[in-house]
């Protein structure tokens, strides 16, 4: 199962399918559970298998759900129905489990498994990224909207290099010249924008704040827009995450 999930050799992994005498059709759909919980592996299993999950395969950090979905209608819905009511059945098992559930997409492919394990991955990275602001310990990848592309590991060279020439360059700057622009850049778009919360954020005077921001603009030789400050919380965001994904993968 591990050869399935891992997709760095289609040629190994077909071979592992038919040794198992699975279809290459056959349809897996795998989520994941954060963080682990020795105490409690036996009755997480039972739970698993109780809502649908066929294997469930603990790594060093998490715990990896697979679906055999092979026979079913619509198994990207059922998968998704399955990791909720899985969540809500640990809720009331397990009421002291602080939890995470990323769910990837299904495929009717068995090579793609890998895909959804991925997938899986990057939902419970935004899952994780934003405990603080929901309730629901779920995430579903099909549901993530323009994250999905965002945060796509294939994409990962050039958001570094956005960052460097939007975020980087003035954390190098201030490194080179003793000035503040970068704690600056970051509390101004904090606090959408506004001048004047920044100055109170950050201690200063309004013009102070006015002059590093002209000064900033120099630097990065752009001027801050509306739409510079939303494309850049969104970069922020998306590297929070980031380091959240390379912290829980594994």
């Amino acid at each position: 199962m591990s050869l399935l999930l891992d997709g760095e050799n289609n040629m190994v992994l077909r071979n592992q399918g038919v040794a198992l005498g699975w279809s290459l059709k056959k349809c897996l759909g795998v989520a994941i559970l954060f963080p682990l919980y020795p105490e409690a592996q036996s009755r997480i299993q039972g739970l698993c298998r109780q809502h649908g999950f066929t294997w469930m395969l603990p790594t060093q950090r998490h715990y990896i759900l697979v679906s055999d979905l092979q026979r079913t209608k619509e198994p990207g819905e059922i998968l998704e129905q399955s990791a909720f009511h899985f969540a809500d059945a640990l809720r009331k098992e397990l009421p002291g489990y602080a939890f995470h559930i990323g769910v990837g997409q299904t495929y009717q492919k068995l090579l793609y498994a890998s895909k959804s394990f991925k997938e899986a991955q990057i939902a419970l990275t935004v899952n994780i990224g934003e405990q603080k602001e929901r309730e629901n310990p779920v995430t579903c990848f099909s549901r993530m909207g323009i994250f999905r592309i965002l945060l796509d590991p294939d994409n990962k060279e050039e958001l570094e290099e956005i960052t460097d020439r939007s975020i980087h360059i003035l954390a190098q700057y201030d490194r080179e010249n003793g000035t503040e622009y970068y704690k600056t850049f970051l509390s101004f778009y904090e606090h959408d924008c506004s001048i004047k919360e920044t100055a109170a954020a950050l201690y200063v005077h309004y013009n102070t704040i006015r002059h590093r921001l002209s000064a900033i603009n120099t630097i990065l030789d752009t001027t801050i827009t509306a739409s510079h400050s939303l494309s850049i919380k969104a970069l922020m965001l998306i590297l929070q995450w980031r380091r959240i994904f390379d912290e829980i993968r594994y």
